[in-house]
């Protein structure tokens, strides 16, 4: 992950260089500049030529508003969130490879995730998790820790309460805090170590808040299909060849 991180910053000097010394934007040069400054930029990302080409013929048309349609939205998320999936796929191979799952996950454990049926994508890694581990809902709603006050009687038992909550969590109504989610992984896996799987689950519940942000309701069908099977598999084939190379380097 540090080999990553280093390797994207030493990527992105010479566009930083640029910024640092280009004039303040105008009207009358900023179709120059952003066309200059994503010829330098796009190369840099795992978006492909035929990509990167609309995304630049879009920049240069004299009415970008015209221009859009779903496609070059589409590519417009690919560009926004490349380092997003960068980063996931560096640290989906990191977790793998320092566990020794690469054989076990050959497209990365996100990739498994995304292909998921689910409205979220913590609904997408709960049925990961019980297909991986052939759960039922009943099995998982029982991980589920509830705290509650046993001098007094409630209207729901114990199990309609994870029941319910199980509900939530998969339609995104709740989002559970780190402490509840590592005493529900605890639950299922007593002798294995959770920090890999919570952070997965973290990273879920962070992109279902991104997508319940109101700002991104039109922007909903270009962000899955961002963060999707299919799209992520191109960066974590990448990075499975990548990361082993600069950290041979570092």
């Amino acid at each position: 992950l540090h080999s990553f991180l280093n390797h994207r910053n030493e990527l992105y000097q010479p566009i930083k260089h640029v910024i640092d010394n280009s004039p303040r934007l105008t009207p009358d040069n900023q179709t120059e500049l952003l066309v200059s400054f994503y010829q330098l930029a796009l190369p840099r990302t795992l978006l492909s030529q035929g990509e990167q080409r609309e995304i630049l013929r879009v920049l240069a048309s004299d009415d970008i508003q015209q221009e859009e349609n779903g496609t070059n939205r589409l590519y417009i998320q690919y560009w926004f969130y490349d380092f997003h999936l960068s980063l996931l796929a560096a640290l989906d191979f990191t977790i793998l490879d320092n566990f020794n799952l690469i054989s076990k996950y050959e497209h990365g454990v996100f990739a498994h995730v995304f292909k998921q049926d689910g409205k979220t994508y913590l609904s997408k890694l709960i049925n990961h998790l019980r297909e991986l581990g052939d759960y039922s809902d009943y099995h998982l709603a029982k991980f589920i820790p509830i705290k509650r006050d046993t001098t007094h009687e409630h209207e729901t038992s114990l199990f309609e309460a994870q029941t319910k909550t199980l509900r939530e969590w998969r339609s995104g109504k709740t989002h559970p805090t780190s402490k509840t989610l590592k005493r529900f992984f605890d639950n299922m896996y007593t002798d294995g170590c959770v920090l890999p799987i919570m952070l997965v689950a973290m990273i879920c519940i962070g992109l279902d808040k991104r997508l319940g942000d109101p700002r991104m309701k039109p922007w909903t069908e270009e962000f899955q299909n961002t963060f999707s099977e299919s799209r992520y598999t191109i960066y974590f084939k990448y990075f499975k060849k990548k990361l082993p190379q600069l950290a041979a380097l570092a």
